[in-house]
């Protein structure tokens, strides 16, 4: 080993070691957005499979026509109703299973990038898994929200009997108002303030741990001040002494 080989080998070391606990810290990173988006996918397939109950739902004869009170088929003045039942069943259906589906690929393919891919492949996988994130709980909201007010149609559609329908719609309304109030309160309650830390170590920090080590700026573990020395008995004396051959 040539001169400053051992230092040479210590700084790789180093930097071997602050590369992989920068792994570690992303990492975490990986496992939190891969629970995230687990969780997303089963809410969004339950969901999606109850709205698409509704789709099968036959809304051309009620069953109601028995007697006398009336036909049991849905008059020309219900079209409007129908139409919209089908129409927010639908767009649940396809907001939950896009969530669904964009959770499988970035499940599969966010892990399996982080583990195989080449440098840099973990802070991508992350980045991209982050992205993603917010827009599959958009897609699950609206699945959400969709499947809802598909249920207050579905009142005013089959519903016929006195007060029934009116009864659903307060009931389903004030559910829906209060999930939304609560969603705003955990979410205003949780908000991250200020910039979201990252796993990721940017230059700035390395930067900052060499102006420390090259005593450009303080370690801030203790701040001590410097206190100017008062001179002591002997330096006084010498200095009269030299005042005075001086003079």
């Amino acid at each position: 080993m040539g001169k400053g080989g051992m230092l040479s080998a210590q700084k790789k070391l180093l930097e071997a070691t602050v590369a992989e606990t920068g792994a570690q810290l992303q990492q975490q990173e990986l496992t939190y957005y891969t629970a995230n988006f687990g969780n997303m996918m089963t809410m969004a397939s339950v969901i999606g499979g109850f709205a698409f109950s509704g789709i099968l739902i036959s809304t051309t004869y009620t069953g109601a026509g028995d007697d006398d009170a009336g036909s049991g088929y849905i008059d020309g003045s219900d079209l409007w109703i129908s139409c919209t039942f089908y129409g927010l069943a639908s767009v649940s259906v396809g907001a939950c299973m896009s969530c669904a589906l964009i959770c499988l690929a970035v499940n599969v393919r966010g892990p399996g990038l982080a583990l195989r891919g080449k440098d840099g492949s973990l802070k991508k996988s992350v980045d991209s898994m982050r992205r993603w994130q917010k827009i599959a709980f958009y897609f699950l909201g609206a699945g959400v929200i969709s499947f809802h007010l598909e249920g207050l149609a579905y009142a005013w559609l089959m519903l016929h009997q006195d007060g029934a329908q009116l009864t659903v719609t307060i009931a389903l309304g004030a559910f829906l108002v209060s999930m939304i109030t609560v969603l705003v309160v955990i979410w205003r309650a949780l908000r991250i303030e200020g910039a979201m830390v990252q796993g990721m170590l940017s230059e700035n920090q390395f930067s900052e741990a060499y102006r420390r080590l090259a005593g450009q700026q303080d370690y801030g573990a203790t701040e001590a001040a410097e206190e100017k020395e008062e001179p002591s008995m002997t330096d006084s004396l010498l200095a009269s002494v030299g005042l005075a051959g001086a003079v």
